[in-house]
């Protein structure tokens, strides 16, 4: 039983390091769950008709082995995001470099806004509040925001940004957050910059003084003895 506790426990550290650390996997949720009650039933299985375990036992003996893979897995995303993380450098809360779910306890009034605020007020104009990742090369605002090649949980207290961000030619990219609508898309959720640019050539012509001016009249306003109407 010794023996298949380390293998869980071993299959927790390389389930991090080799695939939930690399990449999103935020699509993959309905496929991972059913994966996860899959071994969850085999493993059961496995204890009661292979090693010939009574049902009791065999919950006990899966129990185990999952608790030590679970154990090892969050065990090990808690020490990469606080200590081995590209963004321990940022000052920020400490709880907020591990989980998100910090962060939403404390905005569970809708007081966001004062959250952000106090933030500001004591770490800065770069302020941690997230634990995905971005990798800083410069104090340099510009070069810095450009450098973005995925979702940040580094908040940014700072005007300049906004511009430096949806500016022409910026390299940051959408976050995850733009799946939301899944399988639906719209051209401000297309987060592939191919597909973007390739959907907002056929909308551009839409928004030129000539394509306003081929717009239908479709409503046709009336002056009636009892009002306006449409």
């Amino acid at each position: 039983m010794k023996k298949k506790v380390m293998l869980s426990i071993l299959s927790g550290l390389a389930s991090h390091w080799f695939y939930f650390i690399r990449g999103e996997h935020h699509l993959n949720a309905p496929f991972l769950s059913f994966f996860y009650v899959l071994i969850s039933i085999t493993t059961i299985a496995t204890e009661m008709y292979v090693h010939h375990e009574g049902l009791r036992v065999a919950l006990e003996h899966s129990i185990a082995i999952f608790a030590g893979y679970l154990g090892s897995l969050f065990g090990s995303i808690l020490i990469y995001r606080i200590y081995l993380h590209r963004l321990r450098s940022f000052p920020g809360p400490f709880l907020a470099a591990a989980s998100k779910l910090w962060h939403s306890w404390k905005v569970r009034d809708s007081t966001n806004h004062i959250l952000m605020k106090q933030l500001h007020e004591k770490y800065g104009t770069f302020v941690r509040t997230g634990k995905d990742f971005l990798q800083p090369e410069t104090v340099d605002l510009l070069t810095f925001l450009t450098k973005l090649l995925g979702p940040a949980e580094v908040t940014i207290f700072s005007a300049e940004a906004l511009y430096t961000i949806d500016c022409p030619g910026s390299q940051c990219t959408k976050p995850d957050w733009y799946d939301n609508i899944l399988p639906m898309k719209s051209l401000i959720n297309i987060r592939s910059p191919e597909d973007h640019d390739c959907r907002k050539r056929i909308w551009e012509p839409a928004f030129t003084p000539k394509g306003n001016h081929q717009v239908p009249h479709i409503f046709e306003i009336k002056s009636m003895s009892d009002g306006v109407k449409l």
